[in-house]
């Protein structure tokens, strides 16, 4: 009977002793990247819309325009980029808008309408893309042009297409390819040299950038800004960033 008893308390002690140092070591193991999640999921990555309205009966003009803003204080490094963009598209609008033209447009005022559309924003990238539509007294037509803005936010700085690539000469080649058998006899090639000025425009999606080429870049004015989709697979040699 006591060996029995013996035996048995030594099956629980053996037992405990390995649940003891199991448990502990899978807690040394496990507890340092719960916290780094922790901390990670800490990180708010929210945005707001914010709008500025202007109308001025004298000057003739009205203003409508809507923009991203970060809720954490933490970015207001990236907000006060983006409230620079509006303050130039804002500012430029009215120099012109103050412009001693004759009204045969048929309008009662200039107008400035500015709206976003936001490509990515996963807490490695943020990618937004402004639209802006312009209205002149006395102007031919209404103006519709693209800003876009891009910013890295672990490093904390904006990223340029220079930032992607160093040669343009595979890129060029490859958005011949695509708008060459999307656009036909209207692409016009010289719009898809290996500048860097014509790549200047983009947004980062999640799988590739997307790249906006604005009226009559490449092809004519009425078929309207055109869009070429830059996909990383393809790519992913000739890139020198990482933006998966």
């Amino acid at each position: 009977m006591n060996k029995i008893i013996k035996i048995t308390l030594f099956f629980l002690t053996a037992t405990f002793l390995l649940w003891f140092f199991f448990f502990r070591s899978s807690e040394d193991v496990i507890a340092p990247h719960l916290e780094e999640i922790t901390e990670e999921s800490l990180i708010d990555f929210s945005l707001e819309e914010r709008n500025i309205y202007e109308e001025n009966e004298e000057l003739m003009y009205r203003v409508n325009i809507s923009y991203p803003y970060f809720t954490n204080d933490d970015f207001n490094r990236v907000n006060r980029e983006i409230e620079l963009i509006i303050d130039i598209i804002l500012s430029e609008f009215k120099e012109l808008a103050v412009l001693p033209i004759a009204n045969d447009f048929g309008l009662d005022s200039s107008e400035l309408n500015v709206d976003y559309v936001l490509a990515r924003n996963d807490g490695k990238i943020f990618s937004v893309e402004f639209i802006i539509h312009s209205a002149y007294l006395g102007a031919p037509r209404p103006i519709i042009d693209y800003i876009s803005f891009n910013y890295d936010m672990e490093r904390m700085r904006k990223i340029e297409i220079t930032d992607c690539f160093d040669d343009f000469i595979f890129l060029s080649e490859y958005v011949k390819g695509q708008l060459s058998n999307k656009l036909g006899d209207s692409f016009f090639e010289s719009g898809v040299e290996p500048l860097s000025r014509n790549y200047s425009k983009f947004v980062i999606k999640d799988n590739r950038l997307e790249i906006i080429f604005g009226y009559h870049q490449v092809a004519p004015r009425a078929m309207g800004p055109i869009r070429a989709n830059i996909y990383f697979s393809d790519l992913r040699e000739q890139m020198i960033c990482n933006l998966e």
